[in-house]
């Protein structure tokens, strides 16, 4: 198993594409919605995550929540 709780599928690369899903994920979106109106909302133990695979975003745009 590549994926597990503290590194869940969407912060990995498992498509070979040297991009994460989410990374893909956000390059995808990012060509239709400005990047300023882009939010994550994601697991308070992935924020730490999401700022390095996603580092233009700003904090303001993440939020942690105990899912």
């Amino acid at each position: 198993l590549i994926s597990r709780n503290s590194h869940p599928k969407q912060f990995i690369d498992i498509l070979g594409t040297k991009r994460t899903l989410i990374q893909n994920t956000f390059d995808r979106l990012s060509l239709i919605v400005p990047e300023r109106n882009i939010f994550v909302v994601t697991n308070d133990s992935y924020v730490s995550l999401v700022k390095k695979q996603l580092p233009t975003i700003l904090d303001a745009k993440i939020y942690g929540n105990r899912l």
